[in-house]
C-alpha cells in the first residue's frame, strides 16, 4: 500500500513537524518534500521515502499508544551524519532507527555495568562472595557509612 500526500500532510501536522524534518529522516532535499506533498501536480513519493515514511508513523503511532516517552535532539555536522547514515545502512536501518538501538545497547550496557558496581559495593567488607543482587532499600555497612560529601556519619 503506498503512502499519499494527503495522509503524510494529516500526519506531519498532528504530529507538529516539518517538511525540512520530513526531508532530513528520507535523506532528500526540502524541494523534493515539497514536490511530492503540494496540492497541484504532486510528484510520487519513491519507494525508499514510502518505507521511512511507514515506519516513522509507525513508530509515532506505537509511541502515542505507549504513553509519555521521552524525546532526545541530537545534531551533528555533515560528516557526522554520513557516518552515521553509513552505519545504519550496513544494518539496513534508518539513521533514527540505527540512532535508538545504539544508544539503548549503550544504555543497556551502562545498566549492567552500574548493577555490578552495586554488587561489589554490597559486598564490599561482607566477606561475601555471593554476587546475588540486594534490595537497594537495605543499605549495608559500605553504602550507608559515607555521606554523599564523603565524610563519615
Amino acid at each position: 500500500m503506498s503512502i499519499d500526500r494527503n495522509t503524510v500532510n494529516r500526519w506531519l501536522d498532528r504530529q507538529r513537524r516539518s517538511q525540512k524534518w520530513l526531508a532530513e529522516q528520507c535523506s532528500v532535499t526540502e524541494q523534493a518534500v515539497s514536490n511530492w506533498l503540494r496540492e497541484k501536480k504532486p510528484r510520487p513519493i519513491s519507494a525508499t521515502a514510502q518505507i521511512i515514511i511507514r515506519t516513522l508513523m509507525e513508530e509515532d503511532a506505537a509511541a502515542s499508544q505507549a504513553g509519555p516517552s521521552h524525546h532526545l535532539v541530537l545534531e551533528f555536522a555533515d560528516d557526522q551524519f554520513e557516518a552515521i547514515e553509513q552505519a545504519a545502512l550496513k544494518n539496513n536501518e534508518t539513521a533514527r532507527q540505527w540512532a535508538k538501538r545504539t544508544l539503548n545497547d549503550i544504555a543497556g550496557q551502562d545498566a549492567k555495568a552500574l548493577a555490578a558496581e552495586l554488587r561489589r559495593a554490597n559486598n564490599f567488607g561482607t566477606g561475601s562472595t555471593d554476587l546475588a543482587p540486594r534490595q537497594l532499600n537495605e543499605p549495608t555497612q559500605s553504602t550507608r557509612a559515607f555521606s554523599s560529601s564523603g565524610t563519615r556519619r
